[in-house]
């Protein structure tokens, strides 16, 4: 009996080490291959995670102060702020060149409007006060106007263009005509010596002007009112933006207009 129980437990032994061998990983060779067992080196472990208290704890107690480093951060911030501050003075003068540039340029556009105005303007005369018909025709305009230079002794002259200014309305008086001459020549004779032949009644002559001069000569003449104050006496001559006022032989006073502020200065 006992040998037949030890019989079985070896061929249950047998089997049992075949299953085990049959079950174990094997390498390339055909040979079982171990598993890896656990280590219990202590360099192998994992390192713990500390937590954030921890670990500020231990900054502390190992000499790092945490205020140093945030004071650390805020200086190299302000470092960068200061470098930047730095860069920004050094385009002020970029600036102060550029806005230069500008105002010079915006001062030539001016002075080349100005010019090309005046080039339109240099061969035209204004005649105020000349009678205006209800339909009234380029040819009756015409016929008028060579009518008042002959009363100027100005003979042979060529106009090149001629009409009213403004818009027309029922009520309204006659419109002032702009004359236009192919000679600057005779723009010069009309204003120099032609009008002081006109007679009291008759239109009057004057200078082709921009809206911006008119506009001075509209103040400066409210200066010559208020300064003469009704005296018949008083004369005034505006001549390119100046107001001089003169009384027999005697000047009583010059004024200009200041065109930064629009001001009347004596001068």
């Amino acid at each position: 009996m006992s040998n037949l129980f030890t019989g079985w437990s070896s061929n249950k032994s047998k089997q049992q080490r075949d299953r085990d061998i049959n079950t174990t990983p094997k390498n390339t060779e055909g040979t079982p291959k171990r598993g890896r067992e656990p280590s219990h080196s202590p360099e192998e472990q994992p390192t713990p995670k500390k937590p954030i208290a921890e670990s500020s704890q231990s900054a502390s107690t190992s000499g790092i102060n945490p205020r140093k480093l945030e004071m650390g951060g805020n200086e190299a911030i302000l470092k960068q702020l200061a470098e930047i501050s730095k860069k920004l003075a050094a385009l002020d003068p970029i600036q102060e060149s550029i806005t230069r540039v500008e105002y010079q340029c915006n001062a030539n556009t001016n002075s080349a409007m100005k010019a090309i105005d005046e080039i339109k303007r240099e061969k035209s005369i204004v005649i105020y006060g000349l009678p205006e018909t209800e339909k009234e025709t380029l040819g009756e305009q015409l016929k008028a106007t060579d009518a008042l230079l002959s009363k100027m002794d100005m003979k042979n002259v060529l106009i090149d263009d001629l009409f009213r200014l403004g818009r027309k309305t029922p009520n309204t008086k006659a419109r002032p005509l702009l004359v236009k001459f192919v000679r600057k020549i005779d723009k010069k004779l009309v204003l120099s010596t032609g009008r002081r032949k006109l007679m009291k009644g008759d239109p009057r002559i004057d200078d082709d002007k921009s809206p911006m001069d008119r506009a001075i000569e509209r103040k400066l003449f409210e200066k010559f009112k208020e300064v003469s104050n009704g005296d018949k006496a008083m004369r005034r001559n505006i001549w390119r933006g100046t107001l001089t006022i003169t009384k027999g032989n005697a000047t009583i006073g010059k004024f200009t207009i200041n065109p930064a502020n629009g001001e009347i200065n004596e001068i």
